[in-house]
């Protein structure tokens, strides 16, 4: 995380919000349609095992519906 910049745990695509679209960049990532940064895996990696996988997706489709 950037010196200053609050951590938003989900926040996938780094721009402020967690939202619907963290969870599609997650889905496409899953589907190898896309890459993330380091700092995106980083926010993804939401039950924190070190690795971006389905769970992570359902932790984050849980706390949109929450």
């Amino acid at each position: 995380a950037k010196a200053g910049k609050a951590v938003l745990k989900g926040d996938v695509n780094l721009d402020g919000n967690v939202s619907i679209k963290d969870a599609v960049l997650i889905q496409k990532y899953l589907h190898n349609l896309e890459t993330l940064s380091a700092e995106q895996k980083e926010q993804a990696n939401l039950i924190e095992d070190n690795t971006v996988n389905i769970f992570d997706l359902c932790v984050l489709k849980n706390m949109l519906i929450g």
